[in-house]
């Protein structure tokens, strides 16, 4: 089985159970705990994703770490499963495949704008605004910057790319003038 398949189907299962419950919102924050402390924890990430280390001691620092962070009973049960089912490794992609399917149901989307030079925030809420009306959802906006582009914007969305740079403009127009030569 591909793990990127696995994950998914993880995902959806942990997911549908949150929609149930009606706390999918907290169960992926939840997860996203655990994904961000086994990022910046070695100890952590040496303790639960080594295959060296039996069940038993992992599921013990689930439980404490559940404990701790005051862990809804589903996430709990959830972490634990995937120690007995040794996908611990894969949690990471499954919180990606559970936040896109947050996103879907909470009507969010993450887009991405590049643009030569850094944006004002009247620019950022003006485009902000205009995706929302144009997609229906929230939108959150992340910013780049890529001088390459000399001007003009790229918008990303999902696998949807709005490409209005000049650079690619230019790249049109010389592409017309060679086959009219």
């Amino acid at each position: 089985m591909k793990t990127g398949a696995a994950a998914q189907r993880y995902a959806k299962a942990i997911f549908s159970l949150g929609v149930d419950n009606g706390e999918f919102e907290r169960i992926g924050q939840e997860i996203e705990a655990v994904v961000s402390a086994l990022d910046t924890n070695e100890s952590l990430r040496g303790i639960l994703l080594n295959p060296q280390h039996d069940a038993e001691a992992k599921r013990g620092v689930v439980e404490a770490i559940a404990v701790k962070k005051g862990f809804s009973s589903t996430t709990k049960n959830f972490l634990l499963l995937l120690v007995d089912k040794g996908r611990l490794n894969l949690l990471q992609e499954m919180y990606r495949s559970y936040q896109a399917l947050s996103d879907e149901k909470a009507g969010r989307m993450n887009a991405t704008v590049v643009t030569a030079s850094q944006l004002t925030e009247p620019l950022i809420k003006e485009i902000v605004s205009s995706l929302e009306k144009k997609t229906g959802k929230k939108v959150s906006l992340s910013s780049e910057v890529d001088p390459a582009l000399l001007g003009g914007v790229v918008i990303k969305i999902g696998d949807i790319i709005y490409d209005g740079s000049i650079k690619t403009q230019l790249h049109k127009l010389k592409e017309n003038i060679m086959k009219t030569v």
